[in-house]
């Protein structure tokens, strides 16, 4: 399941394209909570919560693998990084949020575009 309802969009438009099955309503962290549950009756077929313990996982154990990037790219690194922190230092908390759902669409063009051409 998403983090946020508002992330159930782009799932929800990407597998079923055209198809109303979310309300129209905006869809935030601070949506009234009888959209939450027409959003839950709506999505509520579409998903099944499964959970790590009825999966019978073992526990996750992390192992960080630390890759040096090469000059040219620690350069390229730490200028798109600065960049960001500059913009992101001025930003109200519903900019950032913006710019978050932003992102997100972009990583699905970038998704998109790579499953087109690849």
């Amino acid at each position: 399941m998403p983090n946020a309802p508002e992330d159930l969009r782009a799932q929800v438009e990407f597998l079923w394209p055209g198809q109303r099955v979310l309300p129209e309503s905006r869809l935030k962290s601070e949506t009234p909570p009888e959209i939450l549950s027409q959003v839950q009756r709506s999505v509520g077929p579409l998903y099944v919560r499964t959970t790590k313990r009825e999966l019978g996982l073992p526990p996750l154990e992390a192992a960080p693998i630390q890759v040096q990037l090469g000059p040219l790219q620690r350069e390229l690194y730490e200028l798109l990084r600065n960049g960001a922190k500059r913009i992101a230092a001025g930003m109200s908390p519903s900019d950032v949020r913006l710019l978050r759902r932003l992102g997100a669409h972009v990583i699905t063009l970038l998704e998109a575009a790579r499953t087109q051409c690849c």
